[in-house]
């Protein structure tokens, strides 16, 4: 008789050791690559939220200069330094909506504020803004403001969004003063 050397090949046990290690090799990499993915998207969200509050808090320094530049140019009686934010944001939470110059009441509450639209006509400059058919962004934002003394408002800008199953949250604090009785 002849003999046939004997062929030796990977067992079943062999073959899934290296399959299990072939896994764990890939799924550390995969699940690190997947949270920096979700991480990117929670950072993103939360740039956006606050220069959706930083806008906000422009907006009212801008109204308060405004109203400031008005009275310089006329009578001492014209516009208070809160004409137009006041009636609005004075101990209540209101919005502003800087693209189209508007600023209106929510309610007692932040939650009662609408959420922000994304206006994407202009697809190289979009922009949040309240109203229109445009669709609806994960973004509500509202001001507030308390008065601190005759010449000085606290001014409370707040933004709110969910993201991951999570309500996520930028305040910006800042306090105004009337810059024409100094």
């Amino acid at each position: 008789m002849k003999n046939i050397p004997s062929r030796r090949g990977f067992t079943l046990v062999e073959t899934l050791v290296a399959i299990s290690v072939l896994l764990t090799a890939l799924v550390g990499p995969m699940t690190i690559a997947a949270r920096g993915v979700f991480t990117a998207g929670v950072a993103r969200d939360q740039v956006t939220a606050y220069f959706l509050a930083q806008e906000a808090m422009e907006y009212v320094r801008a109204v308060r200069d405004g109203n400031g530049l008005a009275s310089l140019n006329t009578d001492p009686q014209s516009p208070s330094w809160l004409t137009g934010l006041a009636t609005y944001c004075e101990s209540t939470y209101c919005y502003v909506d800087a693209k189209n110059n508007s600023v209106a009441s929510c309610s007692s509450t932040h939650a009662s504020c609408p959420a922000l639209k994304l206006d994407t006509s202009v697809a190289a400059n979009p922009f949040y803004v309240h109203g229109g058919s445009y669709s609806d962004s994960p973004f509500k934002r509202s001001v507030r403001l308390e008065q601190v003394s005759a010449d000085e408002e606290k001014v409370t800008v707040t933004v709110t969004w969910m993201t991951g199953g999570l309500s996520k949250t930028v305040t910006l604090v800042d306090q105004l003063n009337n810059w024409q009785t100094f």
